[in-house]
């Protein structure tokens, strides 16, 4: 696969663009719908990484090399075989046309997305403003349970060198670092709510149906959410 931080501008086509993903074909004789391109001025360049820019550390996207992905519309039209990463800075779906052009995806006509293949496979699913706590943008969050109730948004940012201490130990770059934020879907009033990595929180989060399973499980159980991994644990009981 391309590596995406082979330092290759790319490009946002302008306004009105469509990309038309002409040969993915849909079951039942269905058309492929044409993916918005995001409205940008016309030539409007991406930041891109040169493996001899050493100012930089990291990317923002989620994935060094490009990753096998769908898109699931709003209609429910699944668009296969595409070459997708994502932004962990802009929360935004980039999509490989080809070697010299990569597209930034409008968002708001995109139900959900994946990538990966076999055990590598994540799925994410859009959350709008207001229905995850503190959410003010379209974002994606990626399911970490097959029952889609527990939810992780993990973003990168850009921590600017400092200066001073920079030169004194003898280096002077910027550098993208990656945070992670967990959420739970309420299956009841369909709210998000954030929560910290432990029982108690998870609990205040559910619906009371599904508090009452957990309360039970933990009632018979020593069982203690620390991290990421037991939270998938805990919360997969649920739905089965």
């Amino acid at each position: 696969m391309t590596h995406i931080i082979d330092k290759r501008i790319c490009f946002f086509l302008g306004i009105s663009l469509f990309l038309s993903l002409d040969g993915h074909s849909q079951s039942e004789g269905q058309m492929t719908p044409d993916l918005d391109a995001d409205g940008s001025v016309d030539g409007a360049e991406i930041q891109g990484f040169d493996a001899s820019d050493r100012r930089t550390r990291g990317t923002p996207y989620m994935f060094e090399d490009w990753q096998p992905g769908s898109v699931i519309m709003n209609n429910g039209v699944e668009i296969k075989d595409l070459q997708l990463n994502y932004d962990l800075e802009t929360q935004n779906i980039i999509l490989k046309k080809s070697n010299t052009v990569v597209l930034q995806l409008n968002k708001a006509p995109i139900k959900n997305f994946q990538v990966g293949e076999g055990p590598g496979l994540r799925k994410y699913v859009k959350v709008t403003p207001g229905k995850a706590e503190g959410e003010k943008d379209i974002a994606f969050y990626e399911q970490l349970t097959n029952n889609g109730i527990l939810l992780k948004k993990t973003r990168k940012f850009l921590k600017k060198a400092d200066d001073k201490r920079a030169y004194a130990a003898g280096k002077s770059y910027d550098e993208y670092l990656e945070e992670s934020f967990y959420f739970l879907e309420n299956t009841e009033t369909g709210a998000i709510q954030k929560i910290k990595m432990n029982n108690k929180s998870i609990l205040k989060a559910l619906g009371p149906s599904d508090k009452t399973v957990l309360d039970e499980f933990l009632q018979k159980n020593d069982f203690k959410v620390r991290d990421e991994a037991s939270a998938i644990q805990l919360v997969s009981r649920l739905g089965n």
